[in-house]
């Protein structure tokens, strides 16, 4: 009888000592050195045992958290909130920018156009004003209503006229004649009389 018992007892030694110890330490060993790489070893423990019936029971915080989440400190999930916010902010911002800049760049090409006209109404004004002026120099002018006077003359008329008159008053009324009522009254002129003329009118110019 104590010889079976002796037998049954070191039978259980040997299993002890030669397989369950060995592998208990090679398990630890492992699960320590899994758990130094980054694998989340009481995680996975956690789960396994909720998986379990009963055993789900006495294991303290079932479902645990997977290990990126439960590591990831609350400070950077903030951060990462208030970036997302901030870009949000400055996306909206550079709209509304890009928004005034077109409205900057329609009254741009708004006044350019005004501009434009302005230029083009200044421009008949002074044509205009120099046509005023012009003609009013030629209504004061004396000379020219003489001029009219023998312009309404045939040349052949109004030739003996005018060289019965002093050489400085009809280089005078002369000058303001177009350049064809010039010509035809210089043709009917004595050639040294309009010689003379011509030579005073080149003096002028």
């Amino acid at each position: 009888m104590e010889s079976e018992v002796e037998k049954t007892h070191g039978k259980l030694e040997w299993f002890l000592y030669m397989i369950l110890l060995p592998v208990m330490f090679t398990v630890i060993l492992t699960a320590i050195l899994l758990q130094f790489l980054g694998y989340n070893i009481k995680g996975e423990l956690f789960k396994w045992g909720n998986s379990i019936p009963y055993v789900e029971k006495v294991i303290p915080g079932s479902n645990p958290k997977p290990l990126a989440e439960a590591s990831a400190p609350p400070k950077v999930t903030d951060e990462i909130e208030a970036s997302r916010k901030q870009n949000h902010e400055l996306t909206q911002k550079l709209k509304q920018e890009q928004e005034q800049l077109r409205k900057v760049e329609a009254e741009m090409e708004t006044k350019d156009v005004q501009i434009v006209q302005l230029q083009s109404e200044i421009g008949q004004l002074k044509r205009q004003i120099e046509e005023a002026k012009k003609a009013q120099e030629e209504k004061s002018n004396p000379d020219r209503d003489v001029a009219q006077l023998y312009t309404s003359m045939s040349p052949s008329k109004a030739a003996p006229i005018l060289e019965a008159m002093p050489m400085n008053e009809v280089v005078k009324i002369v000058k303001v004649l177009k350049q064809d009522e010039r010509s035809a009254i210089l043709a009917k002129l004595n050639p040294t009389i309009a010689a003379k003329i011509t030579s005073e009118l080149l003096k002028g110019e």
